[in-house]
């Protein structure tokens, strides 16, 4: 069977259960094969041998059951970096990449306007550690730590989704002296003491009931850890918001994903029980409101 046959084949399993059932079964048979896009194209007419035809039929049809294309090849671009995924991490999304950028901003304007020699930044909730590994890789890319020190912290409830940000960060950092970085199993902020310039974190907050109407590939798949937010969708958001009122350094930022429905209760929440903190919102690069941005005031 050829590479165009096959693909075929694979097209007419997924068609009904695939939106997108071409290019799964491009990104499969790429896998299997350790080839790119440009090379089926140009040997459509190729010979595929059975053991990979076998493979490629096998991942197929895991994928005609739902399961999420990065878990079955084990891997999600995320701002340009290729991160390892599996089911015991949340698959990032391209909208998080603005909370990316928009922590980078902050970490530039701290460094500018303090004269900072020192930054402590935490990633809450890291799972596979994209947003405080890019961060890391944005830092040292830029040299920023030439001049200053970095102290990171990438925690997680969960031990198996902090061995797989361990893993990326072996995989896509090349260590600077200036940048240390510590894994930490934690529930939330609970444990730490000292307070940080910068956290980022993108938590649980989609309420527990609405969890069996998300599509199958995300409710079957992905960790109901790092999806459900309890009743109401607040319940994580809640606790991670009072422990940022404590740990949070002055003329520190907070950036949390959210959804857009949680706006006003995140922000009555604040102004009723933490009067040294101010909220703003901001929108992703898609013009939703994805994130709040926690100060001291």
């Amino acid at each position: 069977m050829t590479i165009c046959e096959l693909l075929k084949k694979g097209e007419s399993i997924l068609s009904t259960n695939s939106q997108s059932a071409e290019l799964d079964c491009e990104i499969l048979l790429s896998h299997v094969l350790r080839k790119d896009k440009v090379y089926l194209i140009t040997h459509r007419d190729k010979p595929v041998s059975s053991i990979k035809k076998k493979k490629f039929l096998d991942l197929v049809h895991r994928r005609s059951k739902y399961e999420p294309i990065s878990y079955i090849i084990e891997r999600k671009e995320f701002y340009d970096l290729e991160f390892f995924v599996n089911k015991d991490v949340l698959i990032p999304r391209p909208e998080t990449e603005t909370l990316v950028d928009y922590a980078y901003r902050e970490i530039l304007k701290r460094l500018k306007t303090n004269n900072i020699k020192l930054l402590r930044i935490i990633d809450v909730g890291t799972g596979s550690g994209n947003i405080g590994i890019t961060l890391i890789h944005k830092i040292i890319q830029a040299k920023l730590s030439n001049k200053h020190k970095f102290n990171f912290y990438l925690t997680d409830i969960s031990g198996k989704a902090l061995n797989i940000a361990e893993k990326n960060y072996r995989k896509l950092i090349k260590k600077s002296r200036n940048v240390r970085v510590s894994f930490v199993k934690a529930d939330l902020l609970s444990g730490f003491t000292k307070k940080f310039d910068i956290i980022t974190s993108n938590p649980p907050y989609i309420p527990k009931r609405k969890i069996d109407y998300l599509d199958r590939s995300i409710k079957n798949f992905e960790p109901k850890v790092a999806l459900n937010g309890g009743t109401g969708g607040f319940k994580i958001l809640k606790r991670l918001i009072l422990q940022i009122n404590n740990r949070l350094e002055k003329e520190g930022i907070a950036l949390v994903e959210i959804d857009d429905f949680l706006l006003n209760i995140v922000k009555y929440f604040i102004e009723e029980n933490c009067p040294n903190l101010k909220v703003s919102f901001k929108k992703d690069y898609f013009g939703v409101w994805r994130f709040a941005s926690i100060k001291r005031n």
